[in-house]
C-alpha cells in the first residue's frame, strides 16, 4: 500500500476558507499558504507530482530562525465536523536544539497548540503523519501551521513539507 496514496481520502480542492475537506498538494502554486522567508514551493523533493513546500529551498536550513512559519492563509470552518485530521507528508533533518512544530489554532491565529514536534532527528524518505484535529471540532477559525526554530551557527539540516491533506 502506498502510503502517500490519497485513497481512502475525501479530498476537494477548494479556495482559503471554505468548508473542509480541504486538499493542496501546492501543485496550484502558494496563495493558500503566509510563507514567512525562507519558505517556498521548491522541485528539489516532493511526495506530489512536482512541487513541494521547504523552509529551505535547495539548502541547509538557516541558523537563527525564530519561528518561521507556514500558516494556512485563510480559517477553515470545521464547526460540523466529527473527527476532523491533519494529514501531511514529511521528510526532515534536525539536529538537537533545532525544531519543527506542526500547530493548530482555533481562533484564527490568536493562540497556538502545538499538535507535535520533531527535534534531533532525521525522516527519510517521505513519511506519512495523521494528527487529530479533535480540539478544533465545532471551531469555525481553525487554521494549521508548520513553524521551526533554530539555534546558533553550526546546525544543518532541511525541513520539507509536502501534500498536506485536511
Amino acid at each position: 500500500v502506498d502510503p502517500h496514496s490519497l485513497s481512502g481520502t475525501a479530498g476537494a480542492l477548494t479556495a482559503p476558507g471554505m468548508q473542509m475537506p480541504f486538499l493542496d498538494d501546492g501543485e496550484g502554486g502558494g496563495a493558500t499558504w503566509l510563507a514567512d522567508a525562507p519558505w517556498a514551493l521548491s522541485s528539489e523533493a516532493a511526495v506530489s507530482p512536482s512541487l513541494a513546500w521547504s523552509d529551505s529551498p535547495d539548502a541547509a536550513y538557516s541558523n537563527l530562525l525564530d519561528g518561521t512559519s507556514l500558516t494556512l492563509a485563510a480559517p477553515m470552518d470545521l464547526s460540523a465536523a466529527r473527527t476532523p485530521v491533519l494529514c501531511f507528508s514529511h521528510q526532515c533533518a534536525f539536529l538537537p536544539n533545532d525544531f519543527a512544530n506542526v500547530e493548530c489554532s482555533t481562533n484564527n491565529g490568536v493562540s497556538w497548540t502545538v499538535l507535535t514536534n520533531y527535534t534531533g532527528v532525521a525522516i527519510g524518505p517521505w513519511q506519512r503523519v495523521r494528527l487529530s484535529l479533535a480540539l478544533a471540532t465545532n471551531s469555525a477559525q481553525v487554521r494549521v501551521r508548520f513553524r521551526i526554530t533554530t539555534d546558533a551557527p553550526g546546525a544543518t539540516g532541511n525541513e520539507d513539507h509536502g501534500g498536506r491533506r485536511f
